[in-house]
């Protein structure tokens, strides 16, 4: 599958990892900030992605976060937020979720395109948008092949679609 030769070997380990809901807390809040619908001319700096990476950190209790094996290859960083927000940055940048790139004096971060487009689509999966809406769709057409199959029985069935095909408009419509 070519997916798999456009990311890398390592995405998915924060996820995978003892601290997968930090790490998705964390990416949800870089893609709602930095990554997510209109693309900035310019990318946020490392400051303000450790920033906002401190910001969700706080949000997590410190009992949250457990030491990870590759951890050690990091300089020895306190165990507070701050030292855990540093570990989560440099694991984002080691498994290919941000990358480093330097602007004159500044360091910018990125997101990879792949990468962005795979954290749009698993957000939209999280959101349940798209099942929601295909689970409404098949609903409303098992119960118009039920009033077309025994129209003086379904009426029930009839005025089930219809309420539930109103439902999927106002979905919609978000």
């Amino acid at each position: 599958m070519a997916l798999f030769t456009r990311l890398h070997d390592d995405l998915f380990r924060p996820l995978a990892g003892p601290n997968r809901h930090v790490f998705n807390a964390i990416l949800a809040r870089l893609h709602e900030l930095f990554f997510g619908g209109v693309i900035s001319a310019t990318f946020p700096t490392d400051k303000s992605v450790r920033t906002e990476i401190e910001e969700v950190m706080a949000t997590h209790a410190l009992r949250d976060w457990v030491p990870e094996e590759d951890d050690e290859a990091l300089p020895d960083l306190p165990a507070n937020t701050a030292g855990n927000a540093w570990r989560a940055y440099r694991r984002l940048l080691r498994c290919g979720w941000l990358e480093d790139e330097t602007d004159g004096y500044q360091v910018r971060v990125v997101m990879p395109p792949d990468i962005g487009h795979l954290l749009s689509a698993l957000m939209d999966i999280a959101s349940q948008r798209s099942r929601l809406y295909g689970g409404m769709v098949q609903s409303i057409h098992n119960n118009i092949r039920h009033v077309r199959e025994s129209p003086a029985e379904q009426a029930a069935a009839l005025a089930e679609a219809g309420s539930s095909a109103r439902v999927a408009r106002v979905v919609e419509d978000k």
